[in-house]
């Protein structure tokens, strides 16, 4: 496989010369998880959110699932279907049964009206999602989470350094949890970060990141798993952390600069934020209207990876129709109409931090001539 000139995202890490001294320490001191490190990344996101409690884990999925173990929840939990899979599986994991629903057109999050359709007389909960770091209508899922009786916890993977209403993700529903991997604006290389208010359930999710025993390590009163935050890991993050304002801003221009190059292409759309709303511009992403474009999402990734430019389909397949999810037990909303509109259309193309102006002039204008060389010949017809 050829190696793409400019990939969809390219992490952005301290050098080894920033990260030599600590990492010696931490090597030196021999606790190499769960220690002074991962504690010190805890506090300082719990400052840097306004939240209670902050606890460190392995992956943003394993946060998930303990998060919705801890809760003790029993029957269906309501997830958008335009979600990464790690929604899906997450719940599944904590035994819990999805029931889908669909997603708004415009800020593909979660649509409230669909959520409440979805709603049984098992539902126990809802799993909103800050899709690619756009938060969702959270006034509107709290009040129907109050109406119903329902827990919220919402799957932010995305959402680190997002902004509703210009308070920071972090401090909304019973629970949120965060990915700190590679494809994130703040990235530890792997781990994940579980911020509540409540400091029973932060306590419990705690024990279960470390297989569910007490702190005097004698009995195993949780069922939990092998989910600790990495020391190393917890160095990397801190120190990404005290750029996000600067990265925010860096892909904030670039969007900009992006959607000057491409607003005026006939059958495209771009990712925006709403006036209340900050995504953090975490992907580029783009849409294609087949009708009034002249060609399709994947006629345009084609010509975009012939150019060494790699794009990705986000996200796709819905999970409703994710083969691990479709063959055990869940349920739909009545309609997943604008999920399956927006999985068919939407699609990322490079966008990093440490983009030069004359990078993402050349993108654009391979994108304006991939949709220009389409609309030359019937749909579907394109090379």
């Amino acid at each position: 496989m050829t190696t793409p000139r400019y990939p969809v995202y390219r992490a952005s890490v301290p050098s080894f010369e920033e990260l030599g001294e600590d990492f010696r320490e931490v090597l030196a001191s021999g606790q190499l998880s769960n220690g002074p490190r991962t504690r010190a990344l805890e506090e300082h996101v719990a400052a840097l959110l306004g939240v209670g409690h902050v606890v460190a884990v392995s992956s943003c999925t394993t946060g998930l699932a303990l998060t919705l173990r801890a809760l003790d929840l029993e029957g269906e939990i309501v997830i958008p279907s335009y979600a990464f899979s790690s929604a899906g599986t997450a719940a599944v994991w904590a035994g819990l049964t999805p029931a889908f629903c669909d997603c708004r057109s415009d800020t593909l999050t979660i649509d409230v009206a669909s959520a409440r359709s979805a709603i049984g007389p098992r539902t126990v909960a809802i799993m909103p999602v800050a899709t690619y770091g756009m938060p969702p209508d959270i006034d509107a899922i709290t009040a129907l989470a109050r109406e119903r009786g329902l827990k919220v916890v919402y799957d932010s993977a995305m959402g680190l350094g997002s902004r509703y209403r210009g308070r920071a993700l972090g401090g909304f529903g019973d629970a949120e949890v965060f990915s700190l991997s590679t494809r994130k604006l703040v990235t530890g290389v792997e781990g994940g970060l579980v911020t509540t208010g409540d400091e029973a359930l932060a306590q419990r999710v705690r024990r279960m990141r470390d297989y569910g025993r007490r702190e005097d390590r004698l009995d195993f009163v949780d069922l939990g798993l092998s989910a600790r935050f990495s020391e190393l890991h917890a160095v990397i993050a801190k120190r990404n952390l005290a750029r996000i304002d600067e990265v925010k801003a860096a892909r904030a221009a670039h969007v900009r600069r992006f959607t000057a190059a491409l607003e005026d292409i006939p059958g495209l759309g771009m990712f925006r934020d709403p006036p209340d709303r900050e995504s953090g511009n975490l992907l580029l992403l783009l849409r294609i209207d087949p009708e009034e474009a002249g060609c399709t999402r994947d006629d345009v990734m084609r010509a975009l990876e012939a150019r060494g430019i790699e794009t990705s389909r986000y996200w796709y397949p819905p999970l409703h129709r994710q083969a691990a999810l479709a063959r055990r037990p869940h349920r739909c909303a009545p309609s997943l109409e604008a999920t399956e509109r927006a999985a068919d259309r939407w699609f990322a193309v490079p966008l990093y931090d440490r983009m030069s102006d004359a990078e993402i002039d050349e993108i654009a204008s391979e994108v304006r001539a991939a949709v220009d060389a389409y609309r030359r010949v019937p749909l579907g017809k394109g090379g």
